[in-house]
């Protein structure tokens, strides 16, 4: 099972979301990592977009968002993690706007925020199947990485359990050595 974005629409525009897990869901204007842009003659430069990206419009100004939500205790999803401070939390919400990949008004940030918050909220209220699917595949993720962790540890201890019978084995062999040379 592979993860998959579900286009949605806020206010300011379309938007991609992907549940990674029951606790975290992804809200992005490109789905795909940023194609590679232009270098202008003048120095500046012009971001390439995947042909499905998306923008979100505040105030006549397209934006590119990438937010991630976290699940609350009060089950709402919030670009926010409990009990962190807003400056803490400030990364979990990426705008920039389009024309110059600068950095947008805090204005702008609160209204995207509450645009995608609204509009995430609402997606994942009609899709508990797969945002449940999605925790699945999270689980089987965080299994095999468990599993090969154990594995490695496993030949890790397997191999100073060798270590320790030789040193044991070098020991004894010393020790009797010892005891002859004695008498």
């Amino acid at each position: 099972m592979e993860y998959k974005y579900s286009k949605i629409t806020t206010p300011l525009g379309d938007i991609f979301v992907l549940a990674t897990g029951a606790g975290h869901i992804i809200a992005t204007t490109n789905p795909n990592d940023y194609v590679d842009g232009t270098k202008n003659a003048d120095g500046t430069f012009t971001p390439g977009y995947r042909r499905d990206a998306t923008v979100l419009t505040v105030r006549g100004i397209e934006h590119n968002a990438t937010v991630h939500l976290n699940r609350q205790a009060d089950g709402a999803y919030r670009p926010e993690v409990e009990g962190k401070s807003a400056y803490e939390n400030r990364h979990l919400l990426y705008v920039s706007r389009r024309d110059s990949l600068t950095d947008p008004t805090e204005a702008t940030r609160e209204k995207i925020r509450e645009a995608v918050g609204t509009a995430v909220n609402a997606w994942a209220q009609g899709n508990a199947a797969a945002i449940l699917r999605a925790e699945v595949k999270h689980l089987e993720d965080e299994m095999d990485k468990t599993g090969e962790e154990m594995r490695k540890a496993t030949e890790a201890h397997n191999a100073l359990a060798e270590k320790y019978k030789l040193i044991g084995r070098q020991l004894d062999a010393l020790y009797e050595r010892e005891s002859f040379a004695r008498r």
